[in-house]
């Protein structure tokens, strides 16, 4: 759980990135840090992605839905 709850607020950091540079919150450097820490992640949890959709009980059906599609 320590891993999604950092995804999450990797991805949060980095969805709102612009207000933090454009505020001085931020520097470019650890701007762009951050789509390296998220990929890291995702690498790091790939290996139990199916144990995750289960552990959530995210239903079968739900997996092939457009939404999910990137």
């Amino acid at each position: 759980m320590e891993e999604l709850c950092t995804l999450f607020a990797l991805t949060s950091l980095e969805s709102d990135a612009g207000w933090f540079l454009a505020h001085n919150r931020m520097s470019d450097s650890r701007a762009k840090a951050l789509r390296r820490q998220i990929n890291q992640l995702c690498h790091d949890l790939r290996p139990r992605a199916i144990a995750l959709v289960e552990g959530f009980g995210i239903p079968v059906e739900w997996l092939g839905s457009a939404m999910l599609a990137t």
